[in-house]
Protein backbone atom coordinates (compact mmCIF):
# COMPACT_ATOMS: atom_id res chain seq x y z
CA UNK A 1 0.00 0.00 0.00
CA UNK A 2 2.63 2.31 0.65
CA UNK A 3 5.24 3.74 -1.81
CA UNK A 4 8.26 6.11 -1.15
CA UNK A 5 8.43 8.40 -4.19
CA UNK A 6 12.12 8.38 -5.28
CA UNK A 7 11.78 12.27 -6.80
CA UNK A 8 11.87 15.34 -4.36
CA UNK A 9 10.40 17.61 -6.45
CA UNK A 10 6.71 16.62 -5.52
CA UNK A 11 5.08 17.44 -2.27
CA UNK A 12 3.37 14.55 -0.24
CA UNK A 13 0.21 13.42 -1.41
CA UNK A 14 -2.72 11.61 -1.17
CA UNK A 15 -4.34 10.24 -4.13
CA UNK A 16 -7.69 8.94 -3.63
CA UNK A 17 -8.24 7.56 -7.14
CA UNK A 18 -5.07 5.43 -7.07
CA UNK A 19 -5.59 4.78 -3.27
CA UNK A 20 -1.70 4.81 -3.22
CA UNK A 21 0.19 7.17 -0.93
CA UNK A 22 3.47 8.70 -1.87
CA UNK A 23 5.48 9.49 0.77
CA UNK A 24 8.43 12.34 -0.55
CA UNK A 25 10.46 11.92 2.78
CA UNK A 26 12.94 9.76 2.81
CA UNK A 27 12.48 7.43 6.08
CA UNK A 28 15.07 7.00 8.59
CA UNK A 29 17.56 3.94 8.10
CA UNK A 30 16.70 2.76 12.04
CA UNK A 31 12.75 3.14 10.57
CA UNK A 32 11.06 -0.28 10.70
CA UNK A 33 12.17 -2.13 7.81
CA UNK A 34 10.94 -5.89 8.15
CA UNK A 35 8.25 -7.63 5.52
CA UNK A 36 4.69 -5.43 4.66
CA UNK A 37 1.98 -7.39 5.77
CA UNK A 38 0.05 -7.87 2.97
CA UNK A 39 -3.11 -10.33 3.79
CA UNK A 40 -4.52 -11.15 0.09
CA UNK A 41 -7.21 -12.83 1.78
CA UNK A 42 -8.74 -9.33 3.00
CA UNK A 43 -11.56 -8.33 1.37
CA UNK A 44 -10.82 -4.54 2.59
CA UNK A 45 -6.81 -4.66 1.48
CA UNK A 46 -8.09 -5.91 -2.35
CA UNK A 47 -10.72 -3.40 -2.49
CA UNK A 48 -8.19 -0.48 -1.57
CA UNK A 49 -5.88 -2.21 -4.30
CA UNK A 50 -8.41 -2.15 -6.77
CA UNK A 51 -9.05 1.71 -8.18
CA UNK A 52 -12.40 0.45 -10.20
CA UNK A 53 -14.33 -0.63 -6.75
CA UNK A 54 -15.49 1.32 -3.76
CA UNK A 55 -14.41 0.55 -0.62
CA UNK A 56 -17.48 -0.02 1.67
CA UNK A 57 -17.11 0.41 5.60
CA UNK A 58 -19.63 0.52 8.25
CA UNK A 59 -18.38 1.97 11.69
CA UNK A 60 -19.31 0.39 15.18
CA UNK A 61 -19.67 2.14 18.34
CA UNK A 62 -18.77 0.13 21.02
CA UNK A 63 -21.12 1.21 23.98
CA UNK A 64 -20.32 1.40 27.95
CA UNK A 65 -19.83 -1.70 29.63
CA UNK A 66 -19.26 -5.21 28.23
CA UNK A 67 -22.36 -6.70 28.82
CA UNK A 68 -24.63 -4.63 27.42
CA UNK A 69 -27.29 -5.23 25.10
CA UNK A 70 -26.40 -2.67 22.89
CA UNK A 71 -23.08 -4.73 22.41
CA UNK A 72 -24.18 -7.77 21.34
CA UNK A 73 -26.65 -5.11 18.62
CA UNK A 74 -23.55 -4.49 17.18
CA UNK A 75 -22.21 -7.59 16.57
CA UNK A 76 -25.33 -8.85 15.06
CA UNK A 77 -25.47 -5.52 12.57
CA UNK A 78 -22.28 -6.23 11.58
CA UNK A 79 -22.94 -10.48 11.57
CA UNK A 80 -25.79 -9.38 9.44
CA UNK A 81 -23.66 -6.23 7.50
CA UNK A 82 -21.28 -8.93 6.60
CA UNK A 83 -23.30 -11.95 5.35
CA UNK A 84 -24.75 -9.12 2.98
CA UNK A 85 -21.37 -9.10 0.78
CA UNK A 86 -20.97 -5.46 -0.09
CA UNK A 87 -19.33 -4.49 3.01
CA UNK A 88 -15.17 -4.73 3.10
CA UNK A 89 -14.67 -3.84 6.57
CA UNK A 90 -15.91 -2.71 10.12
CA UNK A 91 -14.52 0.31 11.93
CA UNK A 92 -14.54 0.47 15.60
CA UNK A 93 -14.20 3.38 17.32
CA UNK A 94 -12.17 4.26 20.82
CA UNK A 95 -14.06 6.65 22.90
CA UNK A 96 -16.28 8.29 20.91
CA UNK A 97 -17.20 12.07 21.48
CA UNK A 98 -14.60 11.76 24.90
CA UNK A 99 -16.76 9.26 26.62
CA UNK A 100 -15.45 6.57 28.13
CA UNK A 101 -16.63 2.91 26.25
CA UNK A 102 -15.36 -0.75 25.49
CA UNK A 103 -12.10 -0.67 24.41
CA UNK A 104 -12.31 -0.96 20.72
CA UNK A 105 -10.11 -4.46 20.32
CA UNK A 106 -12.47 -6.33 22.37
CA UNK A 107 -15.44 -5.59 19.96
CA UNK A 108 -12.73 -6.12 17.04
CA UNK A 109 -11.57 -9.49 17.62
CA UNK A 110 -14.87 -11.15 18.38
CA UNK A 111 -16.11 -8.98 14.43
CA UNK A 112 -12.76 -10.69 13.22
CA UNK A 113 -13.99 -14.36 14.36
CA UNK A 114 -17.16 -13.51 12.21
CA UNK A 115 -14.74 -13.47 9.20
CA UNK A 116 -14.89 -9.72 8.71
CA UNK A 117 -11.58 -7.10 8.15
CA UNK A 118 -11.81 -4.63 11.23
CA UNK A 119 -10.38 -0.78 11.62
CA UNK A 120 -9.19 -0.50 14.80
CA UNK A 121 -9.83 3.41 15.99
CA UNK A 122 -5.98 4.25 18.15
CA UNK A 123 -6.70 7.46 19.79
CA UNK A 124 -3.63 9.04 21.53
CA UNK A 125 -5.25 11.47 23.78
CA UNK A 126 -5.29 8.50 26.60
CA UNK A 127 -2.30 7.30 26.51
CA UNK A 128 1.33 8.03 26.93
CA UNK A 129 3.99 6.56 24.25
CA UNK A 130 4.52 3.26 26.12
CA UNK A 131 1.14 2.56 26.33
CA UNK A 132 0.64 3.13 22.87
CA UNK A 133 3.68 0.82 22.04
CA UNK A 134 2.08 -1.74 23.80
CA UNK A 135 -1.10 -1.96 22.31
CA UNK A 136 0.07 -2.01 18.86
CA UNK A 137 2.57 -5.24 19.95
CA UNK A 138 -1.39 -6.94 21.49
CA UNK A 139 -3.24 -5.50 18.42
CA UNK A 140 -0.75 -7.17 16.20
CA UNK A 141 -0.68 -10.50 17.73
CA UNK A 142 -4.35 -10.47 18.15
CA UNK A 143 -4.62 -9.77 13.95
CA UNK A 144 -5.80 -6.50 14.01
CA UNK A 145 -3.49 -4.57 11.79
CA UNK A 146 -5.52 -2.51 10.04
CA UNK A 147 -5.71 1.17 12.08
CA UNK A 148 -7.60 4.95 12.16
CA UNK A 149 -5.37 6.68 14.19
CA UNK A 150 -6.11 9.80 15.43
CA UNK A 151 -5.77 12.50 18.23
CA UNK A 152 -9.13 11.76 19.35
CA UNK A 153 -11.91 13.79 21.27
CA UNK A 154 -11.22 15.72 24.38
CA UNK A 155 -12.39 13.41 27.48
CA UNK A 156 -15.84 14.15 28.59
CA UNK A 157 -16.87 13.50 31.82
CA UNK A 158 -16.88 10.10 32.98
CA UNK A 159 -17.10 8.18 36.67
CA UNK A 160 -16.39 10.56 39.59
CA UNK A 161 -14.89 13.15 37.34
CA UNK A 162 -13.64 14.41 34.71
CA UNK A 163 -10.62 13.08 33.18
CA UNK A 164 -7.44 14.81 31.81
CA UNK A 165 -6.02 13.79 28.27
CA UNK A 166 -2.42 12.42 27.99
CA UNK A 167 -1.90 13.40 24.27
CA UNK A 168 1.79 12.06 24.79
Amino acid sequence: MFRQNRSTSQAPYVNINSKIIEINQKLPHSWYNGPVINNKNSKFQRSLANPDEFTLTVELVPSRGGRSTAHSRALTLARNAGADGRLQAVSITENAGGHPALSPEVMGIEISKIGLDVIIHLSCKDKNRNQIESLLFAWDRAGLRNLLVIAGDYPQRGYRGHPKPVFD
